[in-house]
């Protein structure tokens, strides 16, 4: 266990400035959670890869514990009020995420360094006496969401900043009006020989629209749509997906008739837009 009392030492990274906090009650015996997480070291064909601990090696985020609430980006509280539910262990049936975790993680998605002085990407408080590492992986969820550019729909948002700046937080936790005003009407091409076209950002109702679920581009069973992970254009493998990590070439936004940024996952050197990030916005378009 990690006790809360080296953390009086840790030197705060930056001060919050209108970022929100997120708080989570951590439970095995909530009835009706927001979220079920099933969250071991040995976890079968996980969700979620983290490695975690102190001498992790080229990690993407360093997490500190503070004593000190208000400095705090994740809280863990024991209010039934808070932001988040979380059924959390190794047994939960019918679990939204499976996270493995460990010091020791093969093929992690995200390697995670707790430091218990210096700078820290982020911090956790927790209102109990003592912080397990299950209840830390729990906590920096959102961060993770983050740094996988919010690959996974079920995992709560973090509204501050990604603090070393890996990720454009334009296109990953930036203003949603910007990127709204941005892409609304904006049509989607794959960059195949054909050019073939995928919809538009736009209204969930319009028939063209990949919020549509019932449209031809918005259905997880279109042949042209971005949702249908057995498709061209929406399995992880392909070249001309949004969710292949290691694309080139990703589908285009074009609007009046200029590519303005694609989508992807990948953190490419164009301005890009995930997917799913898009998809938490659909109702402002």
């Amino acid at each position: 266990m990690l006790r809360k009392k080296v953390t009086i030492l840790l030197l705060v990274f930056y001060v919050l400035s209108g970022s929100a906090q997120v708080s989570f009650r951590i439970d095995n015996g909530i009835a009706f959670p927001n979220l079920r997480v099933k969250i071991s070291p040995d976890v079968s064909f996980p969700d979620i890869s983290v490695s975690i601990g102190k001498d992790i090696a080229f990690e993407d985020f360093t997490v500190g514990v503070t004593s000190n609430r208000s400095m705090a980006d994740f809280i863990i509280s024991d209010s039934p009020l808070s932001d988040i539910t979380v059924n959390a262990s190794e047994t939960v049936t019918f679990a939204d995420i499976v996270v493995r975790y460990g010091q020791q993680v093969p093929f992690t998605n995200v390697k995670v360094k707790i430091k218990e002085y210096g700078e820290a990407d982020y911090l956790v408080y927790t209102e109990r006496s003592a912080i397990t590492l299950e209840e830390i992986v729990v906590a920096i969820l959102p961060a993770l969401n983050s740094a996988m550019d919010y690959k996974f729909d079920k995992l709560p948002s973090y509204a501050g900043k990604f603090k070393n700046q890996k990720h454009d937080v334009s296109r990953s936790s930036g203003s949603g009006t910007d990127v709204v005003c941005e892409l609304s009407d904006a049509k989607i091409f794959a960059q195949d020989k054909e050019g073939t076209y995928l919809g538009k950002i736009c209204n969930e109702y319009d028939s063209e629209s990949i919020f549509n679920e019932f449209g031809r581009y918005g259905s997880e069973f279109g042949t042209n749509s971005i949702w249908n992970k057995l498709s061209e254009y929406g399995n992880q493998h392909s070249a001309f997906s949004p969710f292949n990590p290691t694309a080139l070439n990703p589908p285009k936004i074009v609007k009046e008739g200029k590519v303005i940024g694609f989508l992807s996952i990948r953190n490419l050197g164009a301005p890009a837009f995930s997917p799913l990030y898009l998809k938490r916005l659909r109702s402002e378009f």
